[in-house]
């Protein structure tokens, strides 16, 4: 190999990743708003929802959440609008105080909408339900 392609700042590697993550998506620098939609999920049980995001104490930077159903729509109470605001990594995604679990067992599609550039999506979790009521046992 040549010195140029040892070093290269496009190398291949290898990294591990946790299950539901990603390295990050965030916005191109001529872009004001994006969005993320999953394929779809079937949910056996119910989950919380948190999302693994940084940026979001920058000025103009905010983020929401909507659960579509299988017909592709919104589901009525679950929309972008009426996401309650996240103001921090890791919390409970909710909908006006519900969260994902309220939906129970279903298949669904999320959607993630940010705006501002600072904002990086490493990802998005779902945690079962009973394993959030033992750990606030605890």
């Amino acid at each position: 190999t040549s010195f140029w392609g040892m070093n290269a700042p496009n190398q291949m590697g290898l990294a591990e990743l946790e299950a539901g993550h990603w390295t990050y998506y965030r916005l191109h620098h001529e872009s004001d708003e994006g969005e993320l939609k999953t394929g779809d999920l079937d949910l056996q049980k119910p989950h919380a929802l948190r999302l693994d995001v940084e940026g979001l104490a920058r000025h103009g930077s905010e983020i929401s959440c909507c659960v579509f159903g299988e017909n592709g729509k919104a589901i009525s109470g679950y929309e972008y609008s009426v996401c309650d605001a996240i103001n921090q990594t890791n919390v409970a995604i909710t909908w006006n105080g519900r969260g994902l679990e309220s939906l129970g067992s279903r298949k669904v599609q999320l959607g993630v909408l940010w705006r501002g550039h600072g904002l990086k999506l490493f990802g998005l979790t779902f945690e079962p339900i009973d394993s959030i009521l033992i750990a606030n046992r605890i």
